[in-house]
């Protein structure tokens, strides 16, 4: 099994098409756009950060999700993953955010697999044994594990955790997925669980 790597928290401009993609019978996802953002975005809290280091970049990736019943449904982002084929990895969303109003998004809630042990870091970060990290069931034979952690230790005493997603009731929303990517990269291929959501080239 290859092991898991880590981008200790990091778009471009992507060619697409509008793609309708139905998941676990229960929602479609309408690929809408990717573009480049700068090297420093913040995300729903104000004390949490992605930078992207010089040989990085991030890519914002913008999916319409309807529920099929047009009824509230529970979503489960931690089936998001990146695919860089040329780069044998599997990458996991550093941040996701989905619209509540007409122009104001909210993040989904981060979770890590502890209780915390220090409230100011209860901040970040919750604890919810109930969700499982679904990311880990779609590993691919051959390609390595990116995730995104914090270390909740010391330069000298590391203890990096990784953080994915709680679930969120959707109807019909805009979410922005977030990832890191290297700065030179050409094409990848975006899935949620076993199923590709779209491949795309990097201008």
């Amino acid at each position: 099994m290859k092991s898991s790597l880590c981008f200790l928290l990091i778009l471009i401009s992507l060619n697409g098409f509008s793609q309708t993609t139905i998941v676990d019978s229960i929602f479609e996802i309408d690929f809408k756009k990717a573009i480049k953002n700068s090297r420093h975005f913040e995300t729903h809290t104000s004390s949490y950060f992605v930078q992207a280091n010089k040989n990085q970049k991030k890519i914002q990736i913008r999916f319409k999700i309807k529920s099929i019943s047009k009824k509230k449904k529970s979503f489960d982002p931690n089936k998001f993953y990146l695919v860089l084929e040329k780069y044998k990895k599997r990458l996991r969303p550093v941040d996701l955010k989905h619209n509540y109003a007409m122009t104001t998004f909210l993040g989904f809630e981060k979770l890590i697999d502890e209780k915390p042990k220090d409230d100011k870091k209860s901040y970040w970060y919750s604890y919810n044994p109930s969700i499982r990290d679904s990311f880990l069931d779609y590993k691919i034979e051959g390609y390595d594990d990116v995730d995104n952690c914090l270390n909740f230790g010391t330069k000298r005493k590391p203890r990096n955790k990784s953080i994915y997603f709680n679930h969120k009731k959707l109807k019909s929303n805009t979410v922005d997925v977030y990832f890191i990517v290297p700065k030179n990269l050409k094409k990848g291929a975006i899935y949620y669980g076993n199923q590709l959501l779209v491949d795309f080239n990097v201008k």
